[in-house]
């Protein structure tokens, strides 16, 4: 058999657990929130770190006047193999 709790105990004070639930929740928002600005401002740096890099992996030696890191070291050896 189990004991009956009255049905007052359960619900001491349904205005005070309300106001405590809604306090609760509004701290978790404005942490959502926080987190959600600091996310937004991650994302920021990282589109501009893409764009960068896209910007980078589009460049050639046909379209720029720098030569590829590749290209530059294939031409350190050969030059570097005719000095010698």
């Amino acid at each position: 058999m189990t004991a009956r709790v009255p049905e007052a105990e359960l619900l001491s004070d349904p205005a005070a657990d309300l106001e405590a639930t809604v306090a609760v929740q509004a701290a978790v928002i404005v942490g959502l929130r926080a987190a959600n600005a600091e996310q937004a401002g991650v994302i920021e740096v990282l589109r501009a770190r893409v764009a960068e890099l896209e910007r980078q992996l589009g460049r050639h030696s046909g379209n720029s006047s720098k030569p590829s890191q590749h290209l530059g070291g294939r031409l350190s050896r050969i030059i570097g193999g005719l000095l010698t």
